[in-house]
């Protein structure tokens, strides 16, 4: 790398990240930069052909057309990649990084400068690619495009991790009450508002109209109590949904905790 590590060590795979080991260490990496990369006056097939030579392929040309369906780019493998579209571009650049089927694959920021409909295509590529055997690193700041592919997430600030866990455990930790919302047929009655006041495990809840608003300490433990109460009450319950900490709000709340 252009940087050397000051202190610490890393392993991947049981084999220490260093000079000594890169031979092997390239061997199972995939690496996708912020920007493309491309030979724009290369072909998309070229493209491929001349970066997958660096790795050790069998059959180079049946696994480079197998990519080229994969991402939907056989039709064009002809093309020069500086006429793709820039959706178009993204994909090839991560056809790149997998080309030599690494199991772990690194994406910094694989859906910048994209429109909303590029975008989903480079994410449906993305989920498509996530097996059991295969690690994907994302380093973005898009954090809603984060929600939607990542099984767990790492925040960082100033070079070091505060915290890493799924959305849910993130959200978990730093609340103390959670949110749950249910959906009635009918107006909430006075008597179910009568009821919800009762139970002292609800820290607080509010009512509009068919819909009641409750925070608890643990939905878990507490939604199969209070569906129980209202049915008892006659309600006719539609749904009831519990409402999810957005990434954006999780990282605000450990900011703001600073």
């Amino acid at each position: 790398g252009l940087l050397k590590p000051t202190t610490g060590t890393a392993y991947i795979k049981d084999v220490e990240v260093n000079d000594s080991q890169a031979h092997i260490l390239r061997k199972n990496l995939g690496f996708l930069t912020e920007n493309p990369g491309n030979y724009e006056t290369l072909s998309v097939y070229d493209n491929l052909s001349f970066f997958g030579s660096f790795y050790d392929i069998k059959d180079l040309d049946s696994r480079i057309n197998q990519v080229l369906k994969q991402f939907g780019l056989f039709e064009r493998k002809d093309m020069k990649a500086g006429k793709l579209s820039k959706g178009q571009k993204q994909r090839l650049a991560i056809a790149r990084a997998i080309l030599h089927e690494p199991e772990m694959l690194f994406l910094d920021e694989p859906t910048s400068f994209l429109d909303p409909a590029a975008a989903v295509k480079v994410r449906e590529l993305i989920l498509g690619l996530k097996t059991k055997d295969r690690t994907i690193f994302i380093n973005s700041h898009n954090l809603q495009e984060v929600q939607k592919v990542c099984d767990r997430v790492g925040i960082l600030d100033q070079g070091k991790i505060k915290k890493i866990g799924t959305p849910a455990e993130l959200g978990k930790e730093l609340w103390e009450t959670h949110e749950m919302v249910i959906t009635l047929r009918n107006p909430v009655s006075s008597q179910i508002e009568e009821k919800l006041t009762k139970l002292n495990f609800i820290k607080q809840f509010r009512i509009e109209d068919h819909k009641i608003y409750i925070n608890t300490d643990d939905a878990n433990e507490t939604t199969p109590i209070i569906v129980k109460e209202l049915v008892n009450l006659d309600a006719e319950i539609l749904e009831v949904e519990r409402t999810v900490r957005s990434l954006e709000e999780i990282y605000l709340k450990l900011m703001e905790k600073d």
